[in-house]
């Protein structure tokens, strides 16, 4: 190391490379720290209670400043942060191309292959349906004959239609559960190379009418969160009063 490198390490190697961005911002904002200080030693000597106007006066005065202040420091880190978040979008928008392209090419297929799916589906419950039907109405007829053949004391072909009669109600009952499977059993398939191709069926609900809807119904599924937000919004349209609810005026110290 060379005495001017001892003296300037910027002059060394990896001398040109950009100081710690900590550091740089602490180098560059130093008199917002000093400015902070100094509010905070003010803030250290105000009166530790308001007994007077004169109290009040001394730390509004202070809050004043403070607030100020702050509206300096986040002018100046909205200004440090955007060439970060301009490179950020930068980067967002040259990939976004490809991201959406690609989305709308599997979306356009998707919706295809919904359509395709939904008529497989249904036709498929539509065939179960339809052989569940014919085999319990064969099963019945079954039953009837094996009934007329005991009537006519022939116990044998009483014993070979009641038979019949039982395995035809349960491939009947088969078929009607396989008319019940859900929409990812009736479309599956599974191609040469491991792709698998189904449908999945979810329920889904809409607001067709706010007035209508059953909120109670609904209770239990209610984030605090939200029923605090309409309470808020309840106050302030000028509702007073609400069962469940503690409604009043907060008075807080406002200085300008």
């Amino acid at each position: 190391m060379t005495v001017a490198e001892a003296i300037d390490p910027r002059l060394g190697i990896g001398g040109n490379n950009p100081p710690d961005l900590r550091e740089r911002l602490a180098e560059d904002h130093a008199q917002l720290r000093h400015e902070i200080e100094k509010i905070a030693s003010r803030a250290n000597g105000a009166p530790k209670e308001v007994k007077s106007d004169d109290d009040l006066v001394a730390v509004g005065e202070i809050i004043k400043d403070a607030r100020e202040l702050t509206k300096r420091v986040d002018r100046a880190r909205v200004a440090e942060k955007e060439p970060f978040l301009q490179g950020g979008r930068d980067v967002d928008a040259f990939f976004k191309v490809f991201i959406e392209r690609l989305d709308n090419i599997a979306k356009k297929l998707g919706d295809r292959a919904t359509v395709y799916q939904r008529e497989k589906a249904a036709e498929a419950r539509r065939k179960a349906e339809e052989e569940a039907r014919k085999l319990a109405e064969e099963a019945e007829r079954q039953r009837q004959i094996a009934e007329r053949e005991a009537e006519r004391n022939r116990p044998t072909a009483s014993a070979k239609h009641e038979d019949k009669a039982e395995d035809l109600a349960e491939r009947a009952a088969q078929a009607e559960a396989a008319a019940a499977a859900k929409a990812a059993d009736l479309t599956r398939v599974r191609s040469d190379t491991g792709t698998v191709a189904s449908a999945r069926a979810e329920w889904k609900g809409e607001i067709v009418s706010m007035d209508a809807i059953d909120l109670n119904a609904l209770r239990p599924y209610l984030k605090r969160d939200h029923v605090q937000m309409a309470l808020n919004t309840f106050v302030r349209m000028g509702g007073r009063k609400l069962a469940g609810a503690k409604i009043f005026e907060d008075v807080k110290a406002s200085f300008r």
